[in-house]
């Protein structure tokens, strides 16, 4: 009696057609090792910005006239000078007590971001607030994009959250910047993870795994 067909479904392998390889039996290479680390970095930015202003706290909020900015840009600025420093203050220069002719410098960036203790503590909390969205949108981003893609996209919240941070005017930017990072951690933290179990041979998941927590 002739066997049954198997269902129109299934994928009938050719003759000289290989099954795919049993993963438990793939060697472990360097090349997935430096896969697993790079994927990793996404969690140790977690970690970072998840208590990156408690240390700068004091130095961030609390504003004093004679504090300087440490990037400096050379903006001509008018001054009251003697007449015979007119000629260098048309050039951008002007005079300390000492009458030397000294470049006349304005921060580019504010030295501090003066804020109540209730707007700080907001800034510090919106990266979670942040989190909450990105691991919502990350399974959609996952199964739409794939693991790889969604990590390599994801590293867009990161940089521009970074670089509203860094370069913030304002409380506003501030904010703006912890919620994009943390847009980003929320993403990371839930793809990575799949992601590092997908490419890891399978007696070394485990491992792959650690790699996400160390990195936090």
């Amino acid at each position: 009696m002739p066997s049954p067909s198997p269902p129109s479904s299934y994928r009938t392998l050719p003759a000289n057609d290989s099954p795919p390889p049993d993963s438990s039996q793939l060697p472990l290479t360097t090349y997935a090792v430096f896969v697993g680390l790079v994927i990793a970095l996404a969690a140790v930015e977690f970690g970072y910005h998840n208590g990156e202003l408690n240390t700068p706290q004091e130095a961030l909020t609390n504003c004093t006239e004679s504090q300087t900015g440490t990037m400096l840009a050379y903006v001509p600025t008018a001054h009251t000078v003697p007449l015979e420093a007119r000629l260098g203050e048309s050039a951008g220069m002007s005079l300390n007590s000492s009458n030397t002719v000294l470049p006349s410098y304005t921060p580019a960036l504010p030295p501090c971001l003066p804020m109540s203790n209730t707007e700080f503590s907001f800034a510090t909390s919106i990266f979670t607030l942040g989190g909450l969205v990105g691991s919502l949108l990350a399974p959609v981003l996952a199964d739409r994009l794939g693991r790889r893609r969604a990590t390599m996209y994801n590293t867009i919240a990161y940089l521009a959250g970074s670089t509203a941070m860094g370069l913030a005017p304002s409380l506003f930017w501030l904010l703006l910047g912890r919620f994009l990072v943390g847009v980003g951690a929320g993403v990371s933290i839930v793809v990575n993870p799949m992601y590092l179990t997908e490419i890891a041979p399978q007696q070394w998941r485990g491992s792959f795994g650690l790699m996400n927590q160390m990195g936090i």
